[in-house]
This record gives structure tokens, C-alpha cells and sequence, in this order.
């Protein structure tokens, strides 16, 4: 493949330990090759922000993405929670706080970018969403 893009630079390789190396490489094939993983080719600068997310995750610290508008932070976030999902069977449930003029967009692009991810819209008045949390937001086993 001529493009071989990976999550970690070489000064990285040396601070992190070969397996989070390795999961990382991992995570990058799915990016472009897995059915489950995420559809679409991410920019350079798209995938230094999700190793940057990842490295938070993994260090146990919080951030925030916080730049220019149509960089790509939704698919970031996406692929993160497609790599904890994949990676470190983390499946959830998680919560992304968005605009709720921004939530179909949200859907379509979790629906569009990786479909191992079940989104549900918590939305509604008092009594839906309720039911949503009740009887949605549940985590099965499947």
C-alpha cells in the first residue's frame, strides 16, 4: 500500500510500550480496511488529532477539541470511539454533548463513517426521553 500512514511517529515508538504500538498500527488497518471500522480515509492532520486523543485516553486525561470549523473533529471523535470499541471493548454507552441544531448531523455521520456504532438521539420531552434511557440506552450483550 503506497500510503501507509500510521498513528505513532518515530519519536513515540520509544515512549510507548510495543503493545500500544502494535494497537495503534492495528487500529490504523481498520481505519482503511475493516468492514466494522471506520469508512473513509482520514487527513494527516485528522489522524495527529486522533493519536492525540487516543494518547489522552490512554494516560487517563480529559481534552477538548477545539479548532477552526471543517477540520474534521466529528470523525476524530468517531474513530476514537470506534477504537475503544474495537480495541479495548469499550462499547459504551458513551455521551457526545452536541448543539441539538448539530444532531442529525451527529447520526448521519456515526451511521456513515462507522456502523459498529449504535448512536441513539436523546431527544425529546420528558417522558421520551425517559424511555429512551430506560430502554435504549441499555447495554445488551448480543
Amino acid at each position: 500500500m503506497a500510503d501507509q500512514r500510521i498513528l505513532v511517529s518515530a519519536t513515540e515508538v520509544d515512549e510507548l510500550g510495543a503493545i500500544k504500538v502494535l494497537n495503534m498500527i492495528k487500529f490504523y488497518e481498520i481505519l482503511l480496511n475493516h468492514d466494522k471500522g471506520i469508512q473513509g480515509k482520514m487527513r494527516d492532520y485528522q489522524l495527529v488529532g486522533l493519536n492525540w486523543l487516543i494518547r489522552l485516553y490512554e494516560n487517563g486525561i480529559n481534552g477538548i477539541q477545539a479548532d477552526e470549523m471543517g477540520l474534521g473533529k466529528t470523525l476524530q471523535t468517531i474513530s476514537l470511539l470506534g477504537y475503544l470499541h474495537e480495541f479495548r471493548g469499550i462499547k459504551g454507552p458513551h455521551m457526545v454533548v452536541a448543539p441539538k441544531s448539530t444532531l442529525g448531523k451527529w447520526m448521519n455521520e456515526i451511521r456513515r463513517f462507522c456502523h459498529v456504532l449504535r448512536a441513539i438521539k436523546f431527544l425529546g420531552n420528558p417522558d421520551e426521553r425517559r424511555h429512551i434511557r430506560d430502554e435504549l440506552l441499555v447495554c445488551r450483550e448480543v
